[in-house]
């Protein structure tokens, strides 16, 4: 946690320069994909640099884990029966599930209403 507080902090300070920063970095030859191959080389970055990658990532782990504009996604059909744990022939038989959304030929299942229906199962006995 402290680190995040941090990784923020930093980022706040250096907001201005970041994508001059970014920049440099690039320019260095080490991106994020380079990182991950071979950590070791991220001792060549100054505190600075280091700083404002880990903004960048944190802030890119964010993104990847908000949810969409809307609140809600629509899952596939299998999405939908692995986090159901069910089988994906008896949701596509199920055509009065309350997570179904049907476009025309297309099936999915909202996210938002399978977790709901979750929820409201969790604790009752089968």
């Amino acid at each position: 946690m402290v680190l995040l507080l941090r990784v923020f902090e930093s980022r706040a300070i250096h907001r201005v320069n970041s994508s001059a920063r970014a920049a440099d970095i690039s320019n260095m030859g080490l991106g994020l994909d380079d990182l991950a191959r071979d950590p070791t080389r991220a001792g060549l970055l100054s505190a600075e640099d280091r700083a404002a990658l880990l903004a960048q990532v944190v802030a890119l782990l964010f993104a990847l884990g908000a949810p969409s504009p809307g609140g809600d996604r629509l899952l596939t059909v299998k999405e939908a029966a692995y986090k159901l744990g069910c089988a994906a022939d008896s949701l596509y038989r199920n055509k009065r599930h309350a997570a179904r959304v049907q476009n025309g030929r297309s099936v999915r299942f909202s996210e938002r209403a399978i977790e709901t229906f979750i929820r409201q199962r969790r604790g009752r006995t089968a």
